[in-house]
């Protein structure tokens, strides 16, 4: 059945008619709403402070800078770390946060250097992990690196047994996230295994594995004799 266009005509205006001013009304009602949020966001947006606008600034210039943006400053000196040695002192290194809102209060951290610390620097040399090398490769990583080396001889353990004889299993001080960095000319101990301490901890591995063979036998053997009898019994009901 066909539609006359006159009737289609008629019903567009019915619906322009009633449902216009609701539409309307609604736009009218949205905009506000819509224009306080753009409001918001673009509130947020000019109170935003990147503040690491301040790294490399001069520390007292940067403090200033800050304070008077409603932050609490606390300058931080770092100690000394290898890393520092191409810093300038007195300079700011980085910044924590890197963002923040304006007059809100925040703590900003400031992180730098002093004169005693960059000198002091210059004297720290990255402590590596030498464990699981040969000791002649350990002995050479560090000299090299200005440390005075000195070895000795780890007891045996079972956990030695499939190491190899002349591989260093521990080091004093060791690198952690505590110590990455260590005076030049410090001493480093290097603990390692030779053949002896080799056969005795292969030996100890085989002790411990007889050990736990035996166990588990000790535990085994109250049911197989179970089995055993269970069997007996069957095959005498039978």
């Amino acid at each position: 059945m066909k539609i006359p266009k006159s009737l289609v005509r008629k019903g567009f205006a019915v619906v322009k008619k009633h449902v216009g001013p609701v539409v309307t009304e609604v736009a009218t009602s949205v905009a506000p709403v819509a224009e306080r949020a753009l409001d918001r966001f673009h509130e947020k947006k000019r109170e935003t402070v990147d503040l690491s606008n301040v790294i490399d600034l001069p520390v007292e210039k940067a403090v200033s800078y800050l304070e008077d943006k409603g932050f609490v400053v606390h300058p931080v000196l770092l100690p000394p770390h290898s890393k520092h040695r191409r810093d300038r002192p007195d300079i700011v290194i980085d910044v924590v946060p890197k963002k923040a809102k304006r007059d809100a209060q925040i703590l900003v951290k400031l992180y730098y250097i002093d004169k005693e610390t960059l000198e002091q620097s210059h004297q720290m040399v990255e402590l590596v992990n030498v464990v699981g090398m040969t000791l002649d490769r350990a002995t050479s990583i560090l000299e090299g690196r200005t440390f005075h080396v000195a070895t000795l001889i780890a007891p045996a353990k079972k956990e030695y047994a499939q190491l190899q004889a002349e591989q260093v299993v521990a080091m004093k001080p060791a690198p952690s996230p505590f110590i990455k960095n260590v005076k030049k000319g410090s001493v480093v101990q290097l603990h390692y295994i030779d053949e002896p301490t080799l056969e005795k901890s292969r030996w100890l591995q085989l002790m411990h594995q007889e050990k736990i063979l035996a166990r588990n036998e000790k535990v085994s053997a109250p049911l197989l004799r179970v089995k055993k009898w269970v069997e007996r019994k069957n095959k005498d009901g039978s």
